[in-house]
């Protein structure tokens, strides 16, 4: 008799987890997210009318008008060297944070809109060397007061 209880406590016991595990599963569904994104990498150098930028200047990269990378250029052998790592947006946030497949990055030197643009994607690993132009034909003299 104990033996046919001791197996019915058993059976009992293996139902309530399988009713609990169904439960659990039908409650609850696992939902799968897609893996993360890698991130396009661009890097190069940086000329402003065709001369090198000092070195901590600040560039960015833009999707959508939104900034989503800047960084400050660092000295590589004397030139002015930038390494951007532009993020895929995310989708789950309601503001623009990143840039989606095949969409364009343009990129600012300072405030200067550079002349090159690149389609993001995935992983890309890009060398891509940013050139701008400042209109240089404006004197600004001093103000002297007497």
């Amino acid at each position: 008799m104990r033996k046919k209880t001791f197996l019915f406590a058993v059976f009992l016991s293996l139902m309530a987890v399988i009713v609990s595990i169904s439960h659990y599963s039908l409650a609850a569904p696992i939902t799968r997210q897609a893996p993360p994104s890698i991130p396009h990498q661009i890097s190069g150098y940086v000329r402003v009318n065709d001369i090198f930028v000092p070195i901590g200047t600040q560039v960015s990269a833009w999707c959508g008008g939104v900034k989503v990378a800047e960084e400050l250029t660092v000295d590589n052998g004397g030139e002015p060297f930038y390494l951007l790592r532009v993020y895929a947006d995310d989708p789950n946030t309601h503001e623009k944070d990143g840039c989606v497949s095949d969409e364009e990055i343009s990129f600012k030197i300072d405030n200067l809109d550079a002349d090159q643009t690149i389609e993001w994607r995935s992983g890309g690993n890009d060398t891509l060397d940013l050139s701008a132009s400042q209109d240089s034909s404006k004197i600004y003299l001093p103000l002297i007061l007497k």
